[in-house]
């Protein structure tokens, strides 16, 4: 056993395996199963949540690499590893596509550091930072290597968009954003903008 796997603790559910439980991945265990089920018990639109989250992530990542261009991306609050992550569907599209995953939770910045592999010509770097501070995430950025981030990417301003061009439709439910077809709004709100 390494240092790291004994440092997990499968006896207590854990926020990020949750997540990664109702979002379909494999990284749990049966204790955020079970915690994940309680939750829908009590949360029955949470399992509609997830999937819209997942859903948004895959259209917005798509729509700015393919159609604006966009080859720079930051992660911020990346959680487990799941299908279809950022760098994934960024480097299908363009595959010198470069991210940063940014989340403070040890487990997470593990697994994503073990997992997530990206193509030879793109770059995926890793932070361990809270993801309310930007400035730290963008000097990483800079400060590792990578070209230096002239694109202020979206999920890093998206609290409120300020000096952003917000693409169309504006904030809305994330399961409506540039859905394919009509799906049922959930109370999770979402944007893309541009600088």
């Amino acid at each position: 056993m390494t240092d790291f796997e004994s440092r997990i603790d499968t006896t207590r559910p854990h926020t990020a395996r949750i997540w990664n439980y109702r979002t379909g991945g494999k990284d749990n265990y049966p204790v955020d199963r079970a915690a994940g089920d309680e939750i829908r018990e009590l949360h029955p639109g949470i399992g509609a949540y997830a999937k819209a989250d997942r859903l948004f992530l895959g259209r917005a990542v798509r729509h700015l690499a393919e159609q604006e261009g966009i080859r720079q991306f930051l992660d911020i609050g990346t959680g487990l590893p799941s299908a279809d992550n950022t760098h994934e569907v960024a480097q299908r599209v363009a595959p010198d596509a470069r991210v940063v995953y940014v989340d403070n939770d040890p487990l997470v910045l593990a697994h994503a550091q073990a997992l997530l592999v990206g193509t030879p010509e793109g770059r995926i770097d890793y932070l361990d930072a809270d993801l309310r501070d930007v400035d730290e995430a963008v000097a990483f950025w800079n400060e590792h290597g990578t070209p230096k981030l002239t694109q202020r990417p979206p999920a890093a301003v998206a609290r409120y968009f300020d000096g952003l061009e917000l693409l169309e439709p504006g904030v809305v439910s994330c399961s409506a954003w540039r859905a394919p077809t009509p799906t049922p709004d959930v109370a999770m709100y979402a944007g893309v903008g541009r600088k």
